[in-house]
């Protein structure tokens, strides 16, 4: 019976811490404030407060309507910050201080408590803002010394969501055949070459005379006056002179 009852004790003792665990404050979930791409990671050397320095990650908003709690906790701070412009710290029961700069309109006050998800801010960007575009900027301190942390430790992982298959293109209409007109007949090589007739002279019209140039029709019924001719005419008009005397 000893034996027995000694055994049960060490079985009783480690349900108890299973069940510690399992409602220990890291069990809190983490959500994601904005649904946008991250446009800047986390970068921290040994020195967080050095130059050039990223304590946390920029989130776009994407559309968003609002920027959302990215846990439950109380909100310790609801504020405009110098350089950073609205703020919101909200923080978490298991020690976790998640801050939220470059908001818009606060939906939230100090004090409030709020459930992962919450809408806690209009989107930004306000104080010296790094992008054109709506985003925020989440922090996260955790322990005595607030050291910071990668928020992407704790944010689950994204679900990349399948695009729609684009439907097949219309297949296009036929086009009707185009009836080929008669071809052109060009003209041989033999026929290209020879040169075109000049006109006959002969057939050529005359030009037409000037008003005071006597026509042509005239000049040529008037015979030539040729030795002959003139012999001709003196011959006859000694004949007509004899038979004038009579």
């Amino acid at each position: 019976m000893l034996t027995h009852r000694t055994t049960r004790y060490p079985v009783a003792v480690l349900a108890a811490a299973i069940c510690a665990l399992a409602v220990a404050p890291g069990a809190i979930a983490w959500a994601w404030p904005a649904d946008g791409p991250v446009l800047r990671e986390f970068s921290l050397g040994d020195d967080p407060y050095a130059a050039g320095q990223h304590r946390g990650i920029d989130i776009g908003i994407a559309g968003a309507r609002k920027v959302r709690a990215p846990s439950s906790g109380e909100v310790t701070f609801a504020g405009s910050v110098p350089t950073h412009g609205w703020t919101v710290t909200i923080v978490t029961p298991d020690g976790y201080k998640a801050s939220l700069t470059h908001l818009g309109t606060l939906l939230v006050h100090k004090g409030d408590n709020v459930k992962e998800g919450t809408p806690i801010a209009d989107p930004g960007p306000s104080g010296e803002a790094e992008y054109s575009t709506p985003y925020v900027h989440l922090g996260i301190r955790v322990g005595d010394g607030e050291s910071y942390i990668d928020p992407l430790s704790l944010l689950p992982p994204r679900t990349t969501s399948t695009a729609p298959t684009p439907a097949p293109a219309p297949t296009p209409a036929p086009v009707p055949a185009q009836v080929a007109g008669p071809t052109p007949t060009s003209p041989s090589p033999g026929a290209a070459s020879n040169p075109a007739p000049s006109p006959d002279p002969d057939l050529a019209p005359a030009p037409a005379p000037s008003a005071g140039a006597p026509s042509a029709r005239r000049r040529h019924l008037r015979p030539p006056r040729t030795p002959l001719r003139r012999e001709w005419r003196r011959h006859h008009r000694r004949s007509a002179i004899e038979r004038a005397r009579g």
